[in-house]
C-alpha cells in the first residue's frame, strides 16, 4: 500500500476501514502506510510553517512536526494498551496502534488541509503572535477531530457491545438464574411440546446434580474469555437441552461483567486522551521553535524556559494588546 492510499481509504470509507481493523486485515502494510503518510504530510506542513523565518526553520521544522507526533503517539501508547488489557480488551497490539496511526494520519490530512491559509497570512501579515496562535488553534482542530476518529475506532473494533434480544426467547434465555427460578411450569409445558417433551425444563436447570459440560472442554465457566471462546469451539448441535440453556445463562453473566469492564475502559480512554493532548502540548514546548521568532538566532532547540501554556497566554495578551 502506498502512504497516500491508506489515508484515501479512511477518509472514502471509515466503515470498511474500521471492518478490515477489527478483522486485522493487512495491519502491517496499513502501519507502513500510515507512517509513511504521518510522516510526509506533518513533513510538508512543517516546511511551510518554518519558512515564515527562515530557511534553515523550514528544514528544521519539517523534521521536528513529524517527530512530534510520533513521539506523542509512542510516550502515551502503552498506557492505552496496558489500560485497555488490564480491563479484558481482546485487541492485538498492532491493531491498537494501527488505529492510533490512523487518527494521527487524520490529523496530518487536516493540518496540511489548512496550509493555504497558513501559506496566506503568512504571506499577507508578519504579526508572528498572531501567526502563531493561527496554527496552534489548527493543530487543537485537527486533534479534536483526529481524537474524535479515535474514540470511534475503539468503539467500531471493539467486541463489547451486545446484540439486542430479538425474540421472547432470547430474552428468556438472557435471564440470570432468579428468573429461571421463577418461570412458571406453564412456560415449561410450552417448551416441552416445542422441542418435542424431552427439555428439561428452566426450574430444573438449577437443580440439576451436575454442571452440563462441553465435549472434552469442561465445565461450563462464566469467564467472559472462557464462555465465548468455547463457544466458537463446541459444536452446539452436540449438546442437549439443559446445556445449551446453562450456555446461554453463563454467557449472559459473562456478558455482563464484560459490560461493566467496557465501560470503565471508556471512562479511562477519555482520560489517556487528555493525557495525550498534555503530552503532546508539552512536547511541542520542549522541541521548539517550529516557527522561529523574528529577529532571534536560528536555533534547532531553545532551551526550555516556561511552558506551552503561559506562551500561550502571553501571545493573546500582546495581540489584545495588554502587553
Amino acid at each position: 500500500m502506498s502512504f497516500l492510499s491508506v489515508p484515501l481509504m479512511i477518509l472514502r470509507n471509515t466503515k470498511k476501514f474500521f471492518a478490515d481493523l477489527r478483522k486485522s486485515v493487512k495491519l502491517e502494510s496499513k502501519i507502513k502506510a500510515l507512517f509513511g503518510a504521518n510522516l510526509a504530510f506533518f513533513g510538508i506542513y512543517g516546511a511551510i510553517i518554518g519558512a515564515f523565518s527562515s530557511v534553515f526553520q523550514s528544514i528544521a521544522s519539517a523534521i521536528k512536526l513529524p517527530l512530534l507526533f510520533l513521539l506523542t503517539l509512542l510516550i502515551t501508547f502503552p498506557t492505552l494498551y496496558i489500560f485497555n488489557l488490564l480491563f479484558g480488551a481482546r485487541q492485538s497490539i498492532k491493531q491498537y496502534f494501527t488505529l492510533i496511526l490512523s487518527s494521527t494520519a487524520i490529523m496530518s490530512v487536516l493540518v496540511l488541509g489548512f496550509a493555504p491559509i497558513t501559506i496566506l497570512f503568512m504571506i499577507t501579515s508578519d504579526h508572528y503572535q498572531f501567526f502563531k496562535l493561527l496554527n496552534v488553534t489548527i493543530f487543537a482542530i485537527s486533534c479534536i477531530v483526529g481524537m474524535k476518529f479515535f474514540y470511534t475506532g475503539m468503539g467500531a473494533i471493539s467486541q463489547d457491545t451486545l446484540p439486542e434480544a430479538d425474540t421472547d426467547e432470547d430474552h428468556r434465555l438472557a435471564a440470570g438464574p432468579k428468573e429461571l427460578i421463577d418461570e412458571g411450569d406453564d412456560d415449561a409445558d410450552q417448551e416441552k411440546e416445542e422441542f418435542g417433551g424431552d427439555l428439561v425444563g428452566p426450574r430444573n436447570v438449577v437443580h440439576a446434580q451436575e454442571k452440563p459440560r462441553y465435549p472434552n472442554n469442561g465445565p461450563l465457566t462464566s469467564s467472559s474469555t472462557d464462555v465465548l471462546e468455547l463457544e466458537e469451539e463446541v459444536d452446539l448441535g452436540q449438546l442437549d437441552e439443559q446445556s445449551l440453556i446453562e450456555l446461554e445463562r453463563s454467557k449472559a453473566m459473562a456478558e455482563s461483567r464484560s459490560g461493566d469492564n467496557a465501560l470503565t475502559r471508556k471512562k479511562l480512554l477519555r482520560t489517556w486522551i487528555v493525557l495525550y493532548a498534555f503530552v503532546g502540548s508539552q512536547l511541542s514546548w520542549v522541541m521548539r521553535p517550529f516557527f522561529g521568532a523574528p529577529g532571534e538566532d536560528f536555533d534547532f532547540i531553545r532551551d526550555l524556559d516556561g511552558n506551552f501554556f503561559t506562551n500561550i497566554i502571553d501571545a493573546i495578551a500582546r495581540i489584545l494588546g495588554f502587553k
